[in-house]
């Protein structure tokens, strides 16, 4: 879970990165749960987001404000829950908001090891 990411905004940029460092992975999932303004979808994959489709074994899936607006419309703020279809045990998921005043916030939402989700 994601909390309080921003969809297009000129003062706020958030960047949700998966990092893989297994193979690569089945599609990316995303879903809105309390938007500040109304999405226009709650939902979002592959079809809608091409980028969703996979994670790249060794690599990251970076998802930012632009993303989320082609996802969901102008939410303005809301969480969002990533599902990731994969068997494997090396993901890690990071989000980064940069503020007005170019402060950066990061946090580290967690991890899956061993087939097992760590929340951080």
């Amino acid at each position: 879970m994601a909390p309080w990411v921003q969809s297009a905004n000129p003062n706020f940029n958030t960047v949700l990165r998966l990092s893989n460092s297994g193979a690569v992975t089945g599609p990316v999932t995303l879903s809105l749960t309390s938007p500040a303004a109304t999405p226009t979808a709650t939902t979002c994959g592959a079809a809608q987001l091409a980028k969703l489709a996979s994670i790249p074994a060794n690599g990251e899936l970076s998802i930012n404000s632009a993303d989320l607006t082609t996802c969901f419309g102008a939410f303005a703020r809301g969480d969002v829950r990533v599902t990731v279809q994969s068997q494997s045990t090396s993901i890690t998921a990071k989000l980064r908001i940069v503020n007005p005043g170019n402060v950066v916030t990061e946090q580290s939402l967690g991890a899956i090891s061993t087939g097992v989700a760590t929340v951080n």
